[in-house]
């Protein structure tokens, strides 16, 4: 199914080679290379793992939640375009945008896996994932495979929560 007739089907497209470009000239694999070697050095058994995860990517429409309040989604995923939010939901249907999220950002649990999540997550454009599972579960390792990986996911969870504690310091001004 061409990735146009998938958007707007509202259908997940899958990719099948990892090093085959998107239409828009971008490449996931060399997206999430860059993201988390940047964070701490990789093997290239962990350059492996990001090519298997680059391999399908789903599409979000905008204005569509990606998960809601409470359980958490069942699958974590991780964004490599697009923008979405965190935001709850007011007395009278309104909503409070919380934080913005880009490419590089984890919609689901990182770090506490069995909390509820107090935020949804909503696509502000089309927004493109890709299933982060195994990353979660290699910062969970206690002697990890890959290192490098278990590393850059615990700094980008790490850096999450200090964005959102600046944010709180700056509602309190």
């Amino acid at each position: 199914m061409p990735v146009e007739s998938a958007r707007r089907a509202k259908q997940p497209v899958s990719r099948l080679g990892a090093e085959e470009l998107t239409e828009d000239g971008r490449d996931i694999f060399r997206t999430l290379t860059g993201h988390f070697s940047a964070l701490a050095p990789l093997s290239v058994a962990e350059r492996e793992l990001l090519r298997e995860l680059s391999a399908a990517s789903r599409y979000h429409p905008p204005s569509r939640d990606l998960h809601g309040v409470g359980p958490p989604p069942p699958v974590t995923r991780l964004i490599v375009s697009g923008w979405a939010c965190r935001y709850r939901r007011l007395p009278g249907g309104r909503r409070q945008i919380v934080s913005f999220m880009l490419p590089g950002n984890f919609v689901g649990p990182v770090l506490r896996p069995r909390f509820l999540s107090p935020c949804a997550v909503a696509a502000i454009t089309e927004v493109e994932t890709v299933d982060a599972t195994r990353l979660v579960e290699a910062a969970h390792a206690v002697d990890p495979a890959h290192p490098g990986l278990a590393l850059a996911v615990r700094l980008m969870a790490h850096w999450e929560d200090w964005l959102l504690c600046d944010q709180i310091v700056r509602l309190g001004r």
